[in-house]
């Protein structure tokens, strides 16, 4: 936990107020362009329903986020997780996908990602 508190010091400082400016509900489009995303740039380190498992974790030191583990989901805010998509994570794998993706892909991918929170639609994106 103690590198999580350290991120989430570092999204406070870096997104200020925006941090806990509240993220709109998803579209039906969205949710469809951002598993597509997610399946395309995610899958290999989060693994196919976001529990952090896919084939590439298991030669990383630090585990990739499990999208639905409640606690775990919910520890950053929405601006947080989205900044997280854009810049990734200093001295993780995680990478920031700003440059390789436009901000309707960003905005889409992190809508499925939140959408795994939830075990009504964790069986949908199965």
């Amino acid at each position: 936990m103690g590198h999580m508190n350290d991120v989430l010091q570092k999204l406070k400082s870096e997104l200020g107020h925006e941090y806990d400016k509240p993220v709109p509900a998803a579209s039906e489009e969205q949710l469809v362009l951002g598993k597509k995303v997610f399946v395309q740039s995610c899958v290999a380190c989060h693994g196919a329903s976001g529990k952090g498992d896919g084939p590439a974790a298991a030669g990383l030191r630090k585990k990739p986020a499990d999208f639905t583990d409640a606690e775990h989901s919910k520890f950053y805010s929405d601006q947080g997780r989205i900044h997280i998509i854009k810049k990734g994570i200093a001295g993780t794998p995680m990478s920031g996908w700003e440059g390789a993706l436009n901000e309707q892909e960003i905005q889409s991918v992190h809508a499925y990602v939140r959408s795994l929170r939830s075990s009504t639609n964790k069986e949908k994106h199965d």
